[in-house]
């Protein structure tokens, strides 16, 4: 049988100048042992954080730590078991997973933690050591690679020490199918045949995670042949260097640089600096986003695909895919990273504007089959999104007149990103209407029309954790998820498919239409 490679990447504070990429983890099952001991304490009890004597020596028998919540706790000490929330249980994984625990709220002196795949120690045989990742003297795991966990079902258990008090996670199962089985949840997306598409937007984070390094290592391992983003590429500290050359090759290119030669790139507005077409947002957008995507930047010489045109305002352009049997669909990209302030939401993105009428005529010149064009399927994105459900009444206005454009031209799938989640709404009408909101007291907004597109947000590129925010959706959303992660579509003669995939490979959402 083949050895599978599990990653694991875990949230650590580290610029990510450094990220070292995605980490492995294995299975654990506990013998327990000390994070910087390489043998198991000689009763099958715990071993101090240092190596000394056991904390709970009577604790041992081959069941030891299958599930155990206060392991030996020391007088006068509370035990602080970790909860394993990443993965989830009976997960089924793909090649890149990601590792992660929460713990209680009086639990602030959590100083090591090591992690156990099937009770082997994840930095001994058949894993390798040393394996500094997986035995971590904080409350977080660090980035590491682990390798040889084999296809099948494994059990991961995660023990945490406060001073010399070993606490020992719930364990969580989860199955790795292996690369070749067949039973991963997603088609291999490098795979000849109808042509699959893998992206997000909201990408390079400046403040230190691990994200976007996470959602690099999922596309690799899902190897398309074309890769999107949405926009807000690269992340600054600040309007200084919002979207500059040198956050490029900071946050964006050590992580989703490898497949630039194969991307399909979008401009947001942090790409502009966040200065609209302002001049500092016009030099901005040509001295970061076009030169790094049009092989400027020294650094990484690499040109995308395409970018559109060479100017601040031709950022855009249609590009065509052909599906197995020759049917064609083109994908849309509007460049909406200038119309973040007023004036401009309107100067830029509103009917009279250049980006406006540009996008009319690319629909017109490239008409559907129902239109008596040669398209069986129209994509559009633009960085904002018409409709979100991060806040009451969410979405961004500005972009409205572009969905306008989707609905008369009949376009299928409507993409975008700006906020940093992820949420796929109903096939959207043409115009606000009558609808609700959870407990806010919004009573028009998205609504539900089969003549519209699709309108699905994946801001969950690696920019910060993908917080939902507000808990109370429109009644339009049909799906909404937190976390990282990366969208997968495949086009198809007469219909698509669709699924956000977790940076461990999980499928939180699918779904398949078919084409107007």
């Amino acid at each position: 049988m083949k050895l599978g490679w599990l990653c694991a990447a875990v949230m650590v504070a580290a610029s990510c100048s450094g990220k070292p990429g995605l980490t492995a983890v294995p299975d654990a099952g506990p013998e327990q042992l000390s994070p910087d001991s390489g043998s198991t304490a000689p009763d099958g009890g715990h071993a101090t954080p240092d190596g000394g004597q056991p904390a709970d020596a009577g604790r041992g028998g081959p069941d030891a730590g299958m599930g155990g919540h206060d392991a030996g706790t020391d007088a006068g000490t509370d035990p602080c078991p970790a909860t394993i929330t990443i993965p989830s249980q009976n997960e089924i994984v793909g090649p890149a997973i990601q590792l992660h625990v929460t713990f209680p709220a009086r639990c602030t002196g959590v100083d090591a933690m090591i992690a156990y795949i099937d009770r082997q120690r994840c930095d001994q045989a058949p894993y390798p050591d040393p394996n500094p990742g997986c035995s971590v003297s904080s409350n977080q795991f660090s980035t590491s690679t682990w390798v040889n966990v084999t296809p099948g079902t494994h059990v991961l258990v995660v023990n945490s020490w406060q001073g010399s008090t070993v606490s020992e996670s719930a364990p969580v199962t989860f199955v790795y199918p292996g690369p070749t089985d067949g039973g991963t949840p997603v088609r291999d997306a490098g795979a000849a045949g109808d042509p699959v598409l893998v992206g997000a937007g909201d990408i390079g984070w400046y403040y230190g995670t691990s994200y976007e390094v996470a959602t690099g290592n999922e596309i690799r391992a899902l190897n398309p042949s074309w890769v999107f983003t949405l926009g807000d590429n690269a992340y600054g500290a600040n309007n200084d260097d919002q979207g500059a050359l040198s956050n490029y090759d900071y946050c964006y290119d050590p992580a989703w640089g490898s497949f630039k030669a194969k991307t399909l790139p979008m401009p947001g507005n942090h790409d502009y600096g966040n200065w609209d077409s302002q001049d500092a947002g016009i030099q901005r957008i040509m001295s970061g986003y076009y030169a790094y995507y049009t092989g400027g930047d020294p650094n990484s010489p690499s040109q995308a695909i395409t970018v559109g045109g060479n100017t601040w305002d031709s950022l855009h352009y249609g590009y065509d895919f052909t599906t197995a049997s020759g049917k064609k669909w083109r994908f849309i990209s509007v460049n909406s990273g200038d119309c973040f302030y007023a004036p401009y939401q309107t100067q830029n993105c509103g009917t009279s504007s250049s980006e406006y009428a540009w996008l009319q005529n690319e629909l017109s010149t490239h008409l559907k089959t129902i239109s008596g064009g040669p398209y069986v399927g129209l994509i559009v994105g633009t960085h904002f999104d018409r409709w979100s459900s991060s806040g009451c009444g969410g979405g961004s206005g500005q972009v409205d007149p572009f969905v306008q454009l989707m609905y008369a031209y009949h376009v299928d799938l409507y993409l975008a990103g700006h906020v940093h989640n992820y949420e796929r709404f109903c096939q959207i009408g043409k115009a606000p209407g009558p609808t609700t909101q959870g407990n806010c007291s919004n009573t028009t907004g998205p609504v539900c029309d089969p003549a519209g597109p699709v309108e699905i947000n994946i801001g969950t590129g690696g920019a910060d954790d993908g917080t939902a925010g507000n808990p109370d959706p429109w009644a339009a959303s049909q799906a909404r998820f937190s976390q990282t992660g990366v969208a997968q579509l495949t086009l198809h003669d007469s219909s698509w498919d669709f699924a956000f995939l977790s940076t461990s490979n999980a499928v939180l959402d699918s779904v398949s239409y078919p084409t107007h």
